[in-house]
């Protein structure tokens, strides 16, 4: 009987699959489509005195690994708490404003960011879900090397998890982190955060225990 349920549950996240995957795509189609009209090419000068024009639009994609905590007390001892995720995060970046003009510690640069997710769990059993996030990253030392950042986003799409204490279906994404880019020249940097998601319907299913999950992400970022 439980094999039977695991097999017809197959075509479920196969769909979420297939949903996350258009989303992917879409949004690494936009990004490279926007960034072919931008003049790349470095200016002369040292970084101190090349900053980087406001409205600028880069695009990046993050890898990500994600293990289950049960903060509330309906998630403990459930399934929710033992997912093993995977994510990719393909994300278009906005340079929207500077903020001071870098004499002071926690001047910086705030970005607005559109990305696709495709989210995979590995544990207790295999499924998968994605959707699309709005947010914004505030960047510390924006024409230095190493740039620290804080960031956070929502979004919505769906989630074929088949998991006993959260539904399939409609899902809502939350996500905040913090980490840093490292950057390798005028183009491309490495980023890396730590990054808490909670995962839940808002009450429009049930069961609903929501899916939280701590864990980090490593990507490339290009301009």
């Amino acid at each position: 009987m439980a094999r039977t349920r695991h097999l017809e549950s197959r075509p479920h996240s196969a769909r979420w699959i297939g949903l996350a995957c258009g989303l992917a795509i879409a949004t690494v189609s936009l990004a490279m489509g926007s960034s072919a009209h931008q003049d790349l090419d470095p200016a002369p000068g040292t970084d101190a005195e090349r900053p980087i024009a406001p409205r600028r639009i880069g695009y990046g994609i993050e890898l990500g690994y994600g293990a289950g905590i049960a903060p509330r007390d309906k998630q403990r001892g459930r399934d929710v708490s033992g997912v093993q995720t995977l994510s990719i995060q393909p994300r278009l970046r906005v340079l929207l404003a500077d903020a001071g003009d870098g004499s002071a510690w926690y001047h910086g640069r705030l970005e607005g960011t559109l990305a696709g997710l495709l989210l995979m769990n590995f544990d207790p059993q295999f499924g998968a879900g994605g959707g699309a996030l709005a947010g914004l990253r505030y960047a510390l030392r924006p024409t230095a090397r190493l740039q620290p950042y804080c960031d956070g986003a929502i979004g919505v799409g769906g989630l074929g998890f088949d998991l006993q204490s959260q539904a399939n279906g409609l899902a809502f994404f939350i996500q905040a982190g913090f980490g840093a880019r490292w950057r390798l020249d005028e183009k491309h940097s490495l980023t890396g955060a730590l990054r808490w998601q909670h995962i839940s319907n808002a009450q429009t299913k049930s069961p609903n225990a929501g899916i939280g999950t701590l864990g980090f992400q490593l990507g490339i970022d290009f301009w």
